[in-house]
């Protein structure tokens, strides 16, 4: 057998050793015959830099949403509520998961590939599509609908593929990928803010036009570098059926992680959509506004490292919980942003690009914790992932509704969708620590 870590092995797991993932047994049902995860290779280490120019074309794009939320709001949309706006953003992020169990379970059934391309076609056609977008409705439609279907056939087969070659290193692996959002992010939010400037002799369309030509190399060069390291089912040497998602309800690890990472998906991106019209409508120099983005882009990428790697040595749900935590706290610090704080705005989109990052990061790497083998990643992300998406879509217009009256925006209250974010994300962290603690009494460690 190939040097690397197996879900078949016979061994039986110490105290402190988490048996097979989604099993109290050391031997797990595996239908791919006796699978080695590799932990490394050429082709797994491709898949990875595939993987980060998916996150960088998908998350990447959206990180940047709040840049044009800013422009839509203070030029093209101008008159238009804020909650009308974040409809466009919130779509995009419910679609790129929203899709994910019809994804998923095509992932599973070894058509990799197929919806891979169909994704890249999507992506970049619904930018081009916004360059040459007028209306409010065009606009929903271009960007909101196609570029958000893109990314929702991209991004959970191009995350979970990392797991078919990795298991003991799958935390920091899928770290390396999710850097891949926060370079995305770092570039098209300083490129978008200044392309969009009044000043700019390339405009709105052309930026976008730009733009749409960057995530179009990244996606063929991902579709050429990705590789599954599992064979489709129909080839496979063991045939067994294909799992009933019913069924995941009745496993408590499943329901709490689903309950704990939808909720956290309804005020996670608060912050990311909003944090430069708040500090730009609190008089904060324009152009120093532009750049809070970049700050929170640019942080993340340690925050999609560090975490991760103690992660693989302790245990992702000890570390995700410790950082949604902290995520609670900072969007507190939202609250200190006023016209003479420049510092708090700058500290407020660090601490949260490094907390925030790590949590984006560790959440399909949870996958394998609540799965009978990598037969059932797929599917059983995307059940999280269909009940993700209407909580992403909800996000944005319900901060938009808490702050008031879209027609006097220097009267907005920010501490309602403030305290509103707080408080979803201290129960979602609550939530996975029940989860937490269900597959700790299962495992035997607490290396969770």
């Amino acid at each position: 057998m190939e040097k690397g870590s197996s879900l078949t092995s016979p061994s039986t797991p110490s105290a402190d050793e988490p048996v097979a993932p989604g099993s109290s047994s050391p031997q797990t049902l595996n239908p791919y015959g006796d699978h080695v995860f590799k932990e490394g290779g050429t082709k797994a280490w491709l898949t990875v830099v595939g993987s980060w120019l998916i996150y960088f074309a998908t998350f990447g794009m959206l990180t940047a949403f709040g840049v044009f939320q800013s422009y839509y709001v203070q030029v093209t949309m101008k008159g238009r509520s804020p909650a009308d706006v974040a409809w466009i953003g919130s779509l995009q992020l419910c679609l790129l998961f929203f899709t994910g169990l019809f994804v998923g379970k095509l992932f599973d059934e070894g058509y990799f590939h197929h919806i891979m391309i169909i994704g890249s076609i999507l992506e970049v056609l619904g930018l081009f599509m916004l360059s040459i977008s007028k209306t409010y409705t065009q606009i929903f439609l271009s960007q909101g609908v196609c570029v958000g279907l893109g990314m929702g056939f991209l991004f959970l087969p191009g995350v979970s593929v990392v797991q078919h070659h990795f298991y003991k290193k799958r935390a920091f692996a899928n770290g390396i990928g999710a850097t891949g959002s926060a370079i995305g992010g770092i570039l098209f939010s300083i490129m978008l803010n200044n392309m969009f400037k009044p000043t700019s002799t390339i405009g709105f369309k052309n930026g976008v036009r730009i733009a749409a030509g960057i995530v179009a190399v990244a996606l063929i060069i991902a579709n050429l570098l990705m590789r599954t390291d599992i064979p489709p089912r129909k080839k496979r040497k063991v045939q067994v059926p294909i799992p009933n998602p019913a069924k995941f309800f009745t496993e408590p690890v499943f329901l709490f992680v689903l309950l704990g990472v939808s909720m956290s998906f309804l005020a996670l991106y608060f912050p990311v959509f909003y944090i430069q019209l708040d500090a730009e409508l609190h008089g904060i120099d324009e152009d120093l506004a532009f750049y809070l983005l970049t700050v929170y882009n640019a942080v993340s990428i340690p925050g999609r490292l560090l975490p991760n790697l103690f992660a693989d040595k302790i245990g992702i749900y000890n570390v995700l919980i410790t950082c949604m935590i902290a995520c609670a706290g900072i969007i507190v610090g939202m609250l200190g942003i006023k016209q003479d704080s420049v510092a708090a705005a700058v500290t407020v989109a660090a601490l949260y690009g490094f907390f925030s990052g790590a949590v984006i990061s560790l959440l399909t790497p949870l996958a394998p914790s609540f799965s009978k083998g990598p037969h059932e990643i797929g599917i059983r992300l995307g059940v999280i992932f269909l009940f993700i998406g209407p909580c992403g879509l909800m996000s944005g217009p319900i901060a938009g509704w808490l702050l008031g009256d879209a027609s006097k925006p220097h009267s907005w209250h920010w501490e309602r969708p403030i305290w509103f974010a707080f408080g979803l994300t201290l129960v979602s962290a609550a939530l996975l620590t029940v989860a937490r603690h269900f597959l700790s009494r299962q495992l035997r460690t607490w290396r969770i």
